[in-house]
């Protein structure tokens, strides 16, 4: 308490400031791209609080596309650092900079789904030489290799996921599937049946906040859409519909802070790639409006946007 005077003693301003709730701004970053022969280096970073367009945020070692990115709330990771290889990186998130390598994964791949909590990370599927139903998880704060976690019900790469702080959730991917399957991530084992997509789905994104998880854009039987579904990911059930993109897009990224969702770049009907940045706002339904621009066109990116402060966070 204040003295006579008004004043503040040291211990009591400590003992406020360590109770007085931190802001942590929501930084979203999009790691690599295909479109550019064997990928791109570039990283972009932008703050989802506010709208805008997205700045160099640095590089990553080597081209990259299918990039599988996660983050905590001071790093974000990024699997598959190259076409198709076993390389792990990761950035400082509050600083700007070149990636640094972390570890490897357990083989050479690409287009995992990550999942995390504030201390581990899961990626699950993906391609190694065909599709896998491998996961396998890293301790963010310590580089190193990746751990096995368990496996997913059939062999998917390009699925979506989403985050609570306590389960990851994996939609859809290439098998043609509409399942939806969760993980506790504090744990290791197999995958467990969540419920379904509206339909089969691929090149999607995912993302959401803790209660929420969104999964926005798609491929299925030769088409693309602009459909957005949504999940309580605490109670298992089927998809239900959301809203709509700006426009049907498919190998689209995806990254969601408390309030919004964002979903960056992909491939419009006419083949093009975009650098379109759209967002939702969660906890509501309805059809997304327009964020901003990445610096340059984005592709084959389902999980290659990650934030500081998403849903299992």
């Amino acid at each position: 308490m204040p003295n006579y005077n008004g004043v503040w003693s040291l211990t009591t301003q400590y003992q406020y400031a360590a109770d007085w709730p931190r802001f942590v701004q929501s930084r979203a970053l999009v790691m690599g791209s295909s479109v550019g022969a064997g990928g791109v280096t570039d990283t972009d970073f932008f703050n989802i609080e506010t709208t805008g367009n997205a700045a160099d945020f640095g590089n990553l070692s080597t081209g990259a596309y299918s990039v599988s990115a996660i983050s905590s709330t001071t790093r974000a990771l990024g699997f598959s650092i190259g076409v198709t290889v076993n390389v792990i990186e990761f950035f400082e998130v509050q600083s700007t900079g070149n990636s640094t390598d972390f570890g490897d994964m357990a083989a050479a791949s690409r287009s995992q789904a990550t999942v995390s909590n504030s201390t581990r990370a899961v990626a699950a599927g993906g391609e190694e030489g065909s599709s896998t139903d491998r996961m396998q998880y890293v301790t963010m704060a310590s580089a190193g290799n990746t751990t096995d976690f368990g496996n997913l019900s059939g062999v998917r790469q390009l699925v979506a996921p989403a985050n609570s702080t306590t389960r990851g959730v994996f939609a859809g991917g290439t098998s043609s599937t509409n399942v939806i399957e969760y993980i506790t991530t504090d744990t290791t084992g197999n995958v467990t049946d969540f419920g379904d997509l509206a339909q089969a789905d691929t090149q999607h994104s995912g993302g959401g906040n803790s209660t929420r998880g969104i999964f926005a854009g798609r491929y299925n039987s030769g088409s693309m859409s602009n459909e957005i579904q949504y999940i309580t990911i605490a109670n298992t059930g089927n998809a239900s519909d959301f809203g709509d993109l700006t426009a049907a897009r498919i190998a689209v990224g995806g990254t969601g802070n408390a309030t919004r969702n964002v979903t960056v770049g992909g491939q419009i009907a006419n083949g093009t790639f975009v650098n379109t940045i759209d967002y939702i706002t969660i906890g509501t339904t309805g059809n997304a409006s327009d964020f901003g621009d990445c610096t340059a066109t984005k592709g084959n990116g389902h999980d290659s946007v990650c934030n500081n402060s998403h849903g299992g966070l």
